[in-house]
């Protein structure tokens, strides 16, 4: 459920998968680039739905700048460096958390 408080972001369509009104169609989107950083295998290969879906949550944090991603995926988190490469900083909730810890010392 998505509070009225906070906006949610517009991710990028993927047939079967988005939901028909709460996407971008088309678009300069390196969702493809992302699939095959994350989950190479892929490469020639129809993805899983839930492959697709962690691309096009990735792809969608790209897409709006976002600071970090925070995950405990595993292939995420394998593909980090490779996603670090095209400005996505992939942390797991422990690395953020030491991450916040010094943006809060830091503004003490």
């Amino acid at each position: 459920m998505v509070s009225s408080e906070f906006q949610e972001d517009i991710g990028e369509a993927v047939y079967d998968n988005s939901r028909y009104d709460h996407a971008t169609y088309g678009g300069t989107s390196n969702f493809k680039d992302i699939l095959i950083i994350i989950f190479p295998e892929t490469k020639g290969c129809p993805p899983t739905k839930q492959q697709l879906r962690d691309a096009m949550h990735v792809a969608t944090h790209k897409k709006y700048g976002r600071d970090y991603f925070v995950t405990k995926d595993k292939a995420i988190l394998r593909a980090k460096e490779k996603l670090e490469k095209i400005g996505i900083k992939v942390l797991h909730p422990h690395e953020c958390v030491e991450e916040l810890k010094k943006v809060i010392t830091y503004s003490d």
